[in-house]
Formats: structure tokens, sequence, C-alpha cells
């Protein structure tokens, strides 16, 4: 059971909502269950980050109860949070549009609570989205335990997982090492030493920094950074105002000229990785299996693109409002809609109807798949998605692959 303070559910009616304020209490050890809009206000007021959940008849209802508390409380004074709408069933197309505009942050059908489960998922997601590492998963020991798995089912998942378990661990060794290499440079720097960094690979594991479960290890990282530049911007301003209090001119011209040398190297070196960075291909993989997310990635970070993901439909829907893409790779099942529907709507998108959509499918859906393409899509993939049948893909597109420089 996690230790969290951090869920807080607006009720007007806790009878009503009573099967999903067990469910929350079940999960979590503590959650916070109010019933005036005064208690809301106090909540947003106190600074700890925390998921919002207003429950109420109907669906403008909980916006006039969220909006109304926020209104009272100041900037300076307003916690980090989120802000999802518990509706009824007749509510949800009027909820689904306030998401998909930015009105509210996520929404869920509690009234009744059909998807017992689904309020832990989505308060699961926003915790992370907020900056608080997600407990550890025993998925070895459940996949194990579980008489239900088939044996060829449990093999492979459990291969899957220790490795997912070993890229994680090699990834938090080298966090590691960089936040130790920038605690030195700043030892340094305060005793006027020479400090040497390997940018390379600073920049190397910062980039294999995906997962929103590391951001307090990023956030770290960023401030021993922040640290580092203001030592030696304050080591050289103590060097300059040495220099002006001794009248060296010569000196002081000497320092001039390399600030100006850096300057010109710098521009130049800026103008030169414009002239030759190629325009990345935009790629948007809509897939809620995590598995898959995965193996997928692992791909196309390969290749000079700039990839977006989605877990569901209704993230989807929000980055192809957005944003434009040249290939959008969309798995027929999603939790909350099917790639069917997202087809049609990416056909009515204005920034999206000439992109190049692929559908991924499993062997059992080559059927659908084929419709697809009769609907719109440019062709399918059978998953796992394999790196030659995604080259080969793009070949048939016209869409030209820039492979990374190793």
């Amino acid at each position: 059971m996690k230790k969290t303070d951090q869920i807080v559910l607006f009720s007007n009616d806790k009878s009503t909502d009573s099967l999903l304020i067990s469910t929350l209490t079940k999960h979590y050890e503590k959650i916070k269950v109010l019933q005036e809009p005064d208690e809301l206000v106090e909540q947003l007021k106190e600074e700890t980050p925390k998921i919002i959940l207003v429950s109420a008849e109907r669906f403008q209802e909980t916006l006039s109860i969220f909006y109304g508390s926020l209104d009272k409380v100041p900037d300076q004074s307003l916690c980090e949070h989120f802000f999802v709408s518990l509706v009824s069933r007749h509510d949800e197309g009027e909820a689904y549009d306030a998401y998909r505009n930015g009105i509210i942050d996520d929404y869920l059908v509690a009234r009744p609570l059909y998807e017992i489960h689904r309020p832990i998922v989505i308060c699961e997601h926003l915790l992370i989205e907020l900056g608080f590492a997600k407990k550890e998963k025993p998925g070895l020991e459940h996949i194990y335990r579980e008489e239900k798995y088939a044996d060829d089912v449990r093999g492979v998942v459990a291969k899957g997982l220790e490795r997912k378990e070993q890229m994680k661990q090699e990834l938090e060794s080298s966090v590691g090492i960089i936040e130790s290499a920038l605690d030195n440079a700043a030892e340094k720097i305060q005793q006027h030493q020479k400090v040497s960094l390997d940018l390379d690979i600073l920049r190397e594991t910062l980039g294999k920094i995906k997962s929103d479960e590391i951001r307090p290890e990023l956030l770290k990282i960023q401030n021993k950074v922040l640290n580092l530049l203001q030592s030696f911007v304050q080591d050289n301003q103590d060097m300059l105002e040495k220099i002006d209090g001794d009248k060296d001119e010569l000196a002081k011209v000497a320092c001039q000229q390399i600030h100006n040398k850096f300057q010109e190297l710098q521009s130049q070196s800026i103008e030169s990785d414009i002239v030759k960075l190629p325009d990345k291909l935009k790629v948007l993989l809509i897939e809620d299996d995590p598995i898959s997310i995965h193996l997928t990635s692992e791909i196309l970070k390969l290749f000079n693109l700039e990839l977006d993901t989605a877990f569901t439909g209704r993230r989807a829907l929000a980055c192809l409002k957005s944003k434009q893409y040249d290939l959008i790779l969309l798995d027929i099942g999603l939790p909350d809609t099917s790639g069917i529907y997202l087809l049609d709507q990416i056909s009515q998108s204005s920034k999206n109807k000439d992109a190049n959509t692929v559908m991924l499918t499993g062997n059992r859906q080559k059927k659908t798949a084929l419709e697809c393409i009769k609907l719109g899509a440019k062709n399918y993939i059978v998953k796992p998605l394999r790196q030659d049948n995604f080259v080969s893909i793009c070949e048939k597109l016209g869409i030209t692959l820039l492979r990374k420089p190793k």
C-alpha cells in the first residue's frame, strides 16, 4: 500500500461515490475526501503537489466547483496539481471535449463506476507526471506466483522484465556517475583548480532519460549544473574584479580577446549545427502496451526522428491537435477507443490528414487492418515491430530515414 496524501476527492454525495472512495482507500493508505468548497480552497493552497478529483451529478457542476475554488487562491499560493472530472455516462461526450481542449486534465465515468480499477490507473499516471516516483512493481515475483500464466507467456515476459530492470539499473548508475562528476567539478572551481567534464557522456546519458519515473534524479542533476554554472560565473567575476582593482590593462585586454574569440567560435558552432542537422522526421506512436512501446521505441531511436507517444486515444487526439506529424503508428486496440475511430479523426484533422498512418496489429487482427487500409491507412505492420519491416514500410511510403551517427 502506498503512503501518499496527494489524492484529494471532492464529492457532493459520499453515498453515491462510496464504491469510488472504497476503491481509492483500498489502494492508497491515505486520501482526503472533502464536501465543502472552502476545504478544496485550502487544499489548493497547501504546497504539496496533488491530484484533485471532483465528483458531481453534472459535468459542468464539477467545473464550477473546481474553478470556483481555484479563483479564490492567489497565484503565489497555488500548488502544482491536476484536475480530474468525475462524470456520469450521459456527460462523457462533454467531458471528452473539455479534455481535448485542455479545460480538464482527465476525466472518469464514475457515476456509476463501471471500471473499478480505472481511478487507480488515472491517479498512477498523473502522480508520475507530478514527479513522484512509482513504487517498484514486483513484476517477476508476480509472473511466477500467478498460476494463470502459461509457461511460454511466463518465460517471455520474465525475460523482458529482467531486460528492462537491467537497463534501468544501468541508467541509474550513469546518473550517479554524472552527479559525482558535477560535485567534483564544483569543488575544483571553488579551489580555483582545472575542471574537466566529459560532455559527450553527459549528453548521451541525459538523452536516454525518457521515463518520468526518473524525473527527481534529473531535477537533481539540473540543480547541480545550475550551481556549477553559478560557481563558474562567480569565480570569473572575482578574477575580473581583481584585475580591475590592479588596473592591469594588459590582462583586461587579454581577457576581453579570449571572451570575443569564445563568442565567435560559439556562433560558428551554432551556425554549423543548424546547417548540418536535417529536419527530423516527426513520428507519433499510439500504443497502450508498455512492452510494445519499449520495443518499438528502441528501434525508432536508431534513426534521426522526433518521437511522441500516446497511451490512450484521448492523449493521441491531444497530440494530433497540437502538432503535425509525418508518420503515425497506430495500434488498432486502445483502452478507451478503437484505432478505426482515431483513423477517421486523423482523416478529418486539419494538421494531420496528409500524414502517413500505419496500423499496428496482432496476427488475429489482420482482417481489421485491411479494413483500415480501405479507410485511409497507408499500410499495416504485425507486432512486434521489427527494424527491417519498419525500414521497408518507410521505403514504400517514400519516407527518407536517416540513421543517427554511432
